[in-house]
């Protein structure tokens, strides 16, 4: 292992210790906030975290990103990823069904949340609620039943960190929502693409 990826192993593994203490088994919005300050001051640390490591896609796929597995347990709760996002990415609005922090590294989204206001056998409308700069320093925290949607809101890369109670490969009952068609669709099958191995 080389130097940078032992300083950047025990700098993830001392703040994962914080964050399973902070949120414990019963997350709120306080605790999740409060585990957003300590992974910010790990994304703050960018020399740790380098493009050459954690590369992004070909220059010709805008919109499209790469996850990598930073950190998770051994029962795949507390899974902390890295994104790292091309310009022009926009997704479908989807739930995770566990709670989620989103830590800016650079770069900036705009997390959407929505409501489900209407809802029939396979479909359902939503209701936008609130838009959110995620950038550094101004993290978004969800809970399990949030339905969001993010999106690249200018030409910059977008590097964040994503960390959910469980592994995002777990949540086989996600659901994502088509917001012209009105359809309800099982978001991993349909449009979760695979980690990265690194």
């Amino acid at each position: 292992m080389s130097d940078l990826s032992s300083v950047r192993a025990a700098v993830v593994s001392e703040a994962m210790t914080r964050i399973r203490t902070i949120v414990g088994e019963d997350p709120t919005i306080a605790t999740l906030k409060q585990a957003a300050g300590v992974l910010g001051k790990v994304a703050a640390r960018e020399e740790l975290f380098p493009l050459s490591d954690f590369p992004a896609t070909a220059p010709d796929n805008a919109g499209k990103a790469n996850r990598y597995l930073i950190s998770k347990q051994p029962d795949d709760s507390f899974a902390l990823y890295l994104n790292t996002v091309r310009p022009g990415r926009d997704n479908n609005p989807h739930n995770h069904t566990t709670w989620a922090v989103l830590v800016a590294i650079e770069g900036k989204q705009e997390n959407r949340s929505y409501r489900v206001v209407d809802r029939a056998e396979g479909r359902a409308k939503l209701e936008l609620v609130a838009t959110q700069e995620v950038s550094k320093g101004n993290p978004a925290v969800l809970l399990g039943h949030d339905i969001h949607s993010v999106h690249c809101i200018d030409d910059s890369l977008v590097r964040q960190f994503n960390l959910y109670g469980r592994a995002l490969e777990t949540l086989t009952d996600r659901v994502g929502y088509d917001l012209k068609t009105g359809d309800v669709v099982n978001y991993n099958r349909t449009h979760m693409v695979a980690t990265v191995e690194n």
